[in-house]
C-alpha cells in the first residue's frame, strides 16, 4: 500500500444509535495503523474494516470521557488473547492517561507491549515523525483537558486535523490552518460549551481555508438534511456527513 487513508470506525457521539457507534477513527498508512480514541470494541471495528489488528502500532486518546477510552481494556485484553509482542504505543494528556492505567488495573490487565507517552499541554507540538507523515498535537476546548491532532502526510504533501471533542476554539484555528481535510465534531444543535454546531463547525473550517470538511460525532436525534444545510450556508467547500466505516483518502 502506497496510499493512506482514514476510516471512520465509528460516527455519534456518546450516546450512540443502531446505526452510528461512538467516535473513533483509523488512520492506515504503510507503516501501520494509527487509532484515534478507542470507543466500543477496538480490535472487532478493525476487523470489519477490513484491517488487520495486528498492523495497529499505536492508539491516540484524545481525552479521558467514557466513548473516547472505554474501548482501551477491551483492545489490550485481545491482544493478550492473540499473544501479541510487538510494542503498542500509547499517547494521551495525563489525566486520559491515568484513566487509561485505572481501566486496566481493574481488569487486572498487565501486558509488556504498552508503551505510555504523555502529550503536552502546548500548541502545535509534534509528537511523531515518521518517513509517512508527522503528527502535531494542540489542546482544544472541551469540559475535560481534549487534545486535537494535525496529520502531514509525506506522501502525497495532504493533511487532516482532527478536532476531537471542541467548541470552537484559537487553539484549532490555528491547527487546522490550510488543512486538505478537518475532521470536525457536531454534536449540539444550540451553542453548547465544550461542544459544536454545524454552522460554528463550518464557519472554523471556513476561516481556516480548508479544502474538506467532514462532520461527525452526531447526537442520535440530530436531523442530518438540517446539519448539512446549516453547514452548507458557511463553508464553500466540500461537506460530508461521515457514517461509520466511511473511507477517505488523504
Amino acid at each position: 500500500m502506497s496510499s493512506q487513508r482514514i476510516i471512520v470506525l465509528g460516527s455519534g457521539a456518546s450516546l450512540s444509535s443502531k446505526d452510528r457507534d461512538n467516535t473513533s477513527l483509523a488512520f492506515d498508512t504503510p507503516s501501520g495503523i494509527l487509532l484515534i480514541d478507542c470507543a466500543s470494541n477496538p480490535y472487532r471495528q478493525l476487523l470489519l474494516a477490513g484491517l488487520d489488528p495486528n498492523r495497529l502500532f499505536a492508539v491516540f486518546l484524545t481525552h479521558q470521557h467514557p466513548d473516547h477510552v472505554y474501548g482501551f481494556p477491551s483492545l489490550v485484553h485481545h491482544f493478550i488473547m492473540a499473544r501479541r509482542s510487538s510494542t503498542l504505543a500509547v499517547y494521551a494528556n495525563f489525566p486520559t492517561l491515568r484513566v487509561a492505567a485505572s481501566l486496566l488495573n481493574a481488569f487486572g490487565l498487565r501486558a509488556e507491549f504498552l508503551r505510555f507517552f504523555k502529550i503536552p499541554e502546548e500548541k502545535n507540538y509534534t509528537l511523531l515523525e515518521s518517513e509517512d507523515f508527522s503528527l502535531i498535537t494542540a489542546p482544544v476546548r472541551h469540559v475535560v483537558p481534549t487534545i486535537a491532532l494535525r496529520i502531514n502526510s509525506k506522501l502525497n504533501s495532504s493533511s487532516f486535523v482532527y478536532s476531537s471533542d471542541t467548541g470552537p476554539c484559537p487553539e484549532l484555528v490555528a491547527l487546522a490552518k490550510e488543512a486538505d481535510i478537518l475532521v470536525h465534531e457536531c454534536s449540539v444543535s444550540r451553542p453548547s460549551q465544550g461542544h459544536t454546531t454545524p454552522a460554528q463547525a463550518a464557519q472554523l473550517a471556513e476561516s481556516c481555508g480548508v479544502k474538506k470538511l467532514i462532520l461527525l460525532h452526531f447526537w442520535p436525534t440530530m436531523d442530518m438534511e438540517k446539519v448539512y444545510e446549516e453547514a452548507s450556508q458557511h463553508f464553500k467547500g466540500e461537506i460530508i456527513l461521515a457514517h461509520d466505516f466511511m473511507e477517505v483518502e488523504l
